[in-house]
C-alpha cells in the first residue's frame, strides 16, 4: 500500500538523519513520481456512504417481524438512525454495558 511505503521510507530517511547521515530523499524526484504514481493506482480511499431512509426501509422489508430477533434488529435500527447513534453507543460488546458509551434505559425514560 502508498501509506506503508510511504512510512518505511521516512522511517528509514529518519534512521539516516539520526545517525548524521545525509538526507537519503534529497534530490531523488523519481521517488517522489513513483510514490505518485502508486497512489494514483491504488485509486482513491474508500468512503463509507451515509444510511438513508430508503435503505432503512429496504431492510426492514426484508426482515421477518415474526421473529423476535429480527424486530429486535430493526427497532435498534430505526433507533440508531433517528437518534444518530454510533454502534457503541447503542450496543453493548462486552457482558456489561458500557456506562459512558452505551444508551440504556435511564437515559431514555
Amino acid at each position: 500500500a502508498h501509506s506503508t511505503i510511504h512510512v518505511m521510507l521516512y522511517a528509514l530517511r529518519f534512521k539516516h538523519l539520526m545517525a548524521r547521515y545525509p538526507d537519503p530523499l534529497e534530490n531523488k524526484p523519481l521517488v517522489k513520481i513513483t510514490m505518485k504514481g502508486v497512489s494514483r493506482l491504488q485509486g482513491g480511499v474508500w468512503r463509507k456512504i451515509p444510511a438513508s431512509m430508503d435503505m432503512l426501509r429496504w431492510i426492514i422489508a426484508h426482515c421477518d417481524l415474526e421473529n423476535a430477533d429480527e424486530l429486535l434488529v430493526a427497532i435498534a435500527l430505526i433507533m440508531m438512525f433517528l437518534f444518530l447513534l454510533r454502534s457503541r453507543e447503542a450496543l453493548r460488546k462486552g457482558a456489561q454495558p458500557d456506562a459512558k458509551q452505551c444508551l440504556r434505559n435511564l437515559n431514555v425514560v
